[in-house]
């Protein structure tokens, strides 16, 4: 009797199994071979001359933008965001701008994104018709004229410079030998003085 019931659980049990088995191989295999591309990036010129109505973020950057070309001779805009560039010449980019009355433009890009909102309207189309205006290289001419100023407060006004402004090709080049880079942050220089080891500290003669 014993041997009956075991021999009826070992066949319901094959028969589970087998049925897990046809589900499983029943399942749709995932195709590796399809590769979801970015899309391209977002061509403004053609983008800005029909925003959609649903777009209210870019129609408003759009907006602000024509108030402050409508009030000033021209336009400058520069990008605030997590990991933007900082120019070491920012304050003579302003004095170049007070001389021209042109206004300090502000392009704030967040981090989160929103689904049919388009960021980045207002640099694109105040860049749009500050080049119809002034030409392609508007933006570099402005540039140029405050890095001539920075370089005569440096000459003058010994202004500093943090190195860590500076873009990896503006950076100085250090000659000496007996210098050496640690990191991005600390510079070293070699010497043979003896070390006084106090602790867990480490202090020079």
């Amino acid at each position: 009797m014993k041997k009956y019931y075991f021999a009826l659980f070992v066949f319901f049990f094959l028969i589970i199994s087998c049925k897990k088995n046809i589900e499983v191989s029943n399942v749709s295999t995932l195709d590796t071979t399809k590769i979801v591309k970015p899309l391209p990036p977002l061509d403004y010129e053609q983008y800005l001359k029909n925003v959609p109505k649903t777009d209210s973020l870019c129609n408003g950057e759009i907006e602000r933008a024509k108030k402050d070309l409508s009030k000033y001779d021209g336009v400058y805009v520069q990008t605030i965001c997590f990991g933007c560039d900082f120019k070491p010449y920012e304050e003579e980019i302003k004095e170049v701008l007070k001389k021209r009355k042109f206004k300090l433009g502000i392009q704030d890009i967040g981090c989160v994104r929103y689904e049919g909102q388009t960021v980045g309207c207002y640099i694109e189309y105040i860049d749009l018709k500050m080049k119809e205006k002034y030409g392609e290289n508007y933006k570099s001419e402005i540039e140029n004229d405050a890095i001539k100023i920075l370089i005569k407060n440096i000459n003058i006004n010994n202004k500093i410079v943090s190195i860590y402004d500076l873009e990896p090709n503006e950076k100085p080049k250090i000659l000496d030998p007996k210098i050496a880079i640690e990191n991005d942050y600390y510079v070293t220089i070699k010497t043979d003085l003896p070390i006084n080891k106090t602790g867990t500290r480490y202090f020079m003669y």
